[in-house]
Parts: structure tokens; sequence; C-alpha cells
């Protein structure tokens, strides 16, 4: 997790500002005779304790160039055990040994403090892919569901009931179609057989008349009258071939129109088979796609159980011990003496504990809003919503515990300043950190969701906070730091940007609280997004220059600061904040449109 970091005038101004008295120990004054064996014990153990400042002097001055921050805790507690195992001390000497051992151990504790923030950051970033994994999961998911659900047997059954409603009429128009050319086949053959009877006749005349013409009129009288005779029976068979003629210019167009209509209505049934494999098609390929969504959406679940893995991994194995470790070294540098400067120690030392302490706090603030929203996960990742809420709440007790011990740091360390009668600013900056904290609630600002059927698919809903009223401005709670540096106007929280580096990545410990405390939080769930977001908009690439005031009207303004969107405000009791829910979503617009072009 911890690199080098390299020197940067704004990363180690606390490690700059170490007491540099405590290396100057200088010779120790004797009072009274001592004997030859106890100077030589006395300059013995002067010598160890010059050499514990020079080695001192030179891992302090090594920080920020090429040596690992941690390296140099770790081997600055092992010069503050060496130096408290030197035996044969005088009173002085011990006293010198105390205070040089308090600024040992404030220097160690310094620079694990520094790794602490930047390990915060990394925490922060991943708390909010998380979030982001855990929407991208459960919007798969859904939509996975919605196509797995879909019912397709309403249109399946229309159409199989349509086909039927249209193969009773076909059969009909089949069966008349039959009928018609049945009897058009009969008409046919009678007038075919007519026909053919006439052509015998005729011939028959034909050749009655040619033998009449070849004998004398006497012998051609009989075979006159025959064929007269074959005349007058041909007149009613022409008439029937004639009103077979007429029978088939009538039913000869109805079967054409008939045919037409059956060649419709087996087009319209087989359209309707058509439909019904199409429907099931489109069945099939819906729940393919339901399946793939499915399956997308268990591979964002194993990402979202690796982030969470990953993340709880940070934080036990490696925040946790570091935070337990830098603790330790403030609590032992308050240990000196009773003097001014180690009261002045002890009071360094106390602040930044209380700092660590209200970062914890954060922390873990954050920790509870990502368990409780994560809570609606229950569905797609198996872990019951109870475990979720009881981490929620568990994180949530963490946070009053850290509220609690940054404000016990921070009374320490003004009733240190208090007994040294200094640094007024100082004092009455601690004193406003400290009211700050004696009005935190924490719990009325954790979304606890409880179990409310919507009617369709049993959804959540989370529950409406309990207890604590809302102040001015919206905000349920503003836990320190945030909230606590409000500005008189928005051109002051110009002055004090344009007085800060910009870069999140640049900022020192300092400059962060300075940067959160102009913040107001009116929505806790944007939190986890915030860090993220300033690391996509915040380019060391973007455009430099001063933040100005954009417009103002009423309890609501607007600052323009390059290389970002415009910074929302908003007041709150006569003082002016960035107000961060407002901020999350003009930059989280940036980032699409920043995003949209990209793939153009």
């Amino acid at each position: 997790m911890s690199t080098p970091l390299r020197e940067n005038p704004r990363t180690f101004p606390l490690a700059r500002r170490l007491p540099v008295f405590l290396l100057a120990t200088g010779a120790v004054l004797l009072g009274g005779c001592l004997t030859d064996s106890e100077l030589e014990d006395h300059k013995r153990v002067q010598e160890e304790i010059d050499e514990s400042g020079r080695r001192f002097a030179t891992l302090v001055a090594e920080v920020g160039v090429d040596s690992e921050p941690l390296a140099v805790a770790g081997q600055l507690e092992r010069l503050g055990r060496e130096l408290r195992s030197i035996n044969g001390a005088s009173s002085r000497q011990k006293k010198v040994i105390n205070k040089l051992g308090a600024g040992i151990a404030a220097a160690s504790g310094k620079l694990r403090a520094m790794v602490l923030y930047t390990m915060d950051l990394d925490l922060r970033a991943l708390r909010a892919r998380i979030a982001h994994k855990a929407d991208s999961a459960m919007i798969i998911a859904a939509g996975a569901e919605v196509r797995m659900g879909t019912d397709f047997t309403g249109v399946t059954r229309e159409m199989s009931r349509q086909r039927l409603s249209m193969e009773g009429p076909h059969e009909q128009i089949r069966s008349m179609n039959s009928r018609l050319e049945s009897d058009i086949a009969q008409v046919t053959q009678q007038r075919e057989r007519s026909n053919q009877q006439l052509q015998q006749m005729d011939t028959d005349w034909a050749q009655l008349s040619r033998q009449a013409r070849d004998v004398s009129a006497v012998d051609g009288y009989p075979l006159v009258e025959e064929s007269a005779e074959i005349r007058s029976r041909m007149i009613p068979i022409r008439g029937t071939v004639a009103d077979a003629e007429i029978q088939l210019a009538e039913l000869e167009p109805d079967l054409q129109r008939m045919r037409l209509m059956e060649t419709n209505s087996r087009g319209l049934i087989d359209a309707t088979h058509r439909a019904e494999e199409n429907i099931d098609l489109i069945r099939q390929a819906v729940i393919a796609a339901g399946e793939a969504g499915r399956e997308r959406a268990m591979a964002q679940v194993g990402e979202l159980k690796a982030l969470l893995e990953t993340y709880a991994s940070m934080k036990s194995g490696e925040f946790a011990p570091l935070f337990d470790q830098a603790v330790n070294d403030l609590q032992q540098a308050q240990r000196s003496g009773s003097g001014r400067a180690e009261r002045q120690i002890a009071a360094d030392a106390n602040i930044l504990r209380g700092e660590l302490y209200t970062l914890q706090a954060m922390a873990d603030f954050e920790d509870a809003a990502l368990y409780a929203a994560l809570t609606d996960t229950s569905s797609i990742t198996g872990v019951p919503g109870s475990d979720w809420t009881a981490l929620a709440d568990e994180a949530a007790n963490a946070a009053e515990a850290s509220v609690t011990e940054a404000r016990s740091a921070y009374g320490d360390a003004l009733e240190q300043l208090t007994r040294i009668d200094g640094n007024q600013a100082a004092r009455e900056s601690l004193q406003q950190l400290i009211d700050a904290l004696d009005g935190v609630k924490i719990r009325p600002a954790i979304p606890v969701p409880a179990p409310v059927p919507t009617g369709a698919g049993g959804a959540m809903a989370p529950a409406e906070p309990t207890g604590g009223a809302a102040p001015a401005g919206g905000a349920g709670m503003n836990i320190p730091p945030f909230g606590t540096n409000g500005q008189g106007s928005p051109q002051l929280i110009c002055d004090a940007l344009n007085s800060m580096q910009m870069d999140p990545r640049n900022m020192d410990m300092q400059q962060v609280q300075r940067f959160m405390g102009m913040m107001w939080v009116t929505d806790p769930s944007v939190l986890p997004k915030l860090q993220a977001l300033q690391q996509q908009t915040m380019r060391p690439d973007a455009a430099t220059g001063p933040a100005k005031v954009g417009s103002e009207q009423g309890d609501r303004a607007t600052i323009n600061v390059p290389g970002m969107p415009g910074m929302p405000l908003i007041r709150v009791d006569g003082k002016w904040y960035i107000d961060v829910s407002q901020w999350v979503e003009s930059m989280s617009r940036d980032g699409a449109r920043r995003g949209g072009r990209g793939r153009g």
C-alpha cells in the first residue's frame, strides 16, 4: 500500500516543524562533586544521547526524498527503544531522554499518520467502486429477472385462437370449391358428350346429303327425309350444349373467386403458424438474454465480493494496525515532562491524534452508509439483509466511539495549550472542533432499511430515520471535519480555495481538513462517490487559474473553478459551504459528457 513519498513542500510540513531544540541536547551541567567513575558514566550517557539525537536528525532529514515513510517510522521506533534503554543517566539526562524520546515518538506517529491519510484516500476510492459495482449488479440482475419472467402464454394462446377461428371457414371454402369443381366437371362432361354427338350427327347428315345427290329424286327422297330427321334431332342437343356453356360461364368465375378466397385463407392460417414459431423464437431469445444477464449479474456479484474482501483486508490487515501504531506513538509523545516545550509536543501529538480519530469516524460513518445500502443486494449476494444491517450498526457504533476519542484528544490538546498560555488562534480552532464534535449525532443519519412489500416482487423500502431534527439547509448531520469551516461569503470560499493546492493528490492533511470543513453534507450517501469523482475531475492537465464567484442568489451560489464543473454553494446558519450532494451530481454529469466525447 505505502510507497516512498517524494519531496514536496506540502507533504511534510509537520515533519519539518519537529522541535529542533530536542536535537540540541548539549552537555548536561553537573552539580556537586562526582567521582571519576561517575563522570565517565555521565560522559558515556551523554554521548549516547547525542548519538541518538544525530540519528534522529538524519532520519528526519531523509523523509520525503528517497526513504519509505513506514520504514523510517520503524527505525524511529527502534531508536526510541534504544534511547529508553540507556542506563546510568542522571536526573537531568533522564529529562533530556524523555524530551528526545517524545520528539522521536511524535515524528514516528506523524509519518504513520501521513501514510494513513493516503490509505484513507485509497479506501474511499474502493468504497466508491463497491457502491458502483453493487448498483451495476442490481441493475443487470433486475433486467435479467424481467426477461426471465416474461410470459408469452397469452400471446401464443391468442395466435392459436385466431388460427382455429380461421380453420373452420377455410374448410367451408374448400368444401364449396370441391362442389363447384364437381359441378363444373359434370357440366363439362355433358357438353363434351353433346358436342361429340353433334359431330357424329353432322357427319351422318353430310353423308346422306351426298348420297341423295348421287341418285335420282325418287331414290334420294328417303335419304333426304333421314337427313332432315338428323337435323331436327340436333336442335335440342345444341340447346343442351348452349345450356352447358351458360352454366360454365357462371360456375368458372365463382370457382376462381373461391379459389382466391381459399388461397388467402390458407395464407392467413400459415401466417398464424409462422407467428407462433416467431413468438417461440422470441421467447427463446428473451430467455437466453435473461440467462446471459443473470450470468453477467453473477459475474458482477463475484467482483463485488472480491472488492469487499479486498476492502476488509485493507482495513483490518493494513489500515487498522498502522492506525494503532500511530496512535500509540502519539500517546508516547505526551510523556516528556511538564515544561512549556514538552506541553507543546503533547498538544501537537493530541491534535494529530484527534485528526486521526476524526478520519476514522468519517470512514466508519461512510462504512455504515455503504453497508446499509448493500442490504438491497441480498437477493443477488445471498447475504441476509440483517447481516448488512448488523455491519451498518457496528460501523455506526465505531464512528460514535471514534468521535468520542477525537473529542477527548482535542480536549487534551486544548488543556496543554491553555497551560502554556500561547497560540490563541489554535485554542479557538480546537474549541470549535470540540463544539462541533459535541453536536454530532451519527445514528439518525444511518439509513436502516425495513421490509415494506410493494406488491410487485416484495421490494424493500428504506425506513425513515428516527430521532434528531435536521439543521437548516436540510442536512441530517455533518460529522467533522465536514461543516466546520464555513465562510462568511462565497468570495471568502474563493479566497480559501485559491490559497490551496486543488489537486487532491498533492494536498497535505491540513488542507484536506480545511477543504472538507467547507463542505456541507446534505445527503450522506454521496460520500463514497466523492473521492473517485474528485480524482476524475481534478485532472493534472486541467486549465489553471483562480476560482471566481459565478452567481449568487439567496442561499445559493456557484463558484467557477478551472478544470472542473461549477462548484455549488449553500448558506447554512449564515455561513457558506460547498454543497457536496449537488457538486457530486454535477461532477457525475461532467464525467458522463467527457466519456461520451471520448467514445465519439
